[in-house]
């Protein structure tokens, strides 16, 4: 430290210096305007992340309905060629057995 006595000059030297200094106020709103700053970007980060989300899994949800639905539908289609198929053995059974003579003959 200077061990100058202060005069007029060295005293407005000082509360010049005082003045300059950023004050305990404006450093809580300096301070709290970057941490709303931060909040904010966060927020709308993660707004942006959730509707991401929601639209996957509606996106999910019309793939499963739609992949139910084949199910469904190959389970028809699987029923309705095992009855073919059987249709067919039986014809195929009537054809090896050969024809069947329902009328007497009496010649």
């Amino acid at each position: 430290m200077s061990d100058k006595k202060c005069e007029t000059d060295c005293r407005e030297d000082l509360i010049e210096k005082i003045d300059n200094r950023v004050s305990k106020a404006s450093l809580f709103k300096i301070t709290s305007i970057i941490i709303s700053i931060i909040l904010a970007l966060w927020g709308i980060g993660y707004n942006i992340s959730s509707k991401d989300v929601q639209r996957r899994e509606i996106s999910i949800q019309k793939n499963t309905d739609t992949i139910n639905k084949t199910r469904e539908e190959m389970v028809k289609i699987s029923t309705a060629l095992d009855s073919i198929k059987y249709s067919q053995q039986v014809i195929l059974r009537e054809l090896r057995s050969g024809p069947r003579d329902n009328h007497n003959d009496t010649r």
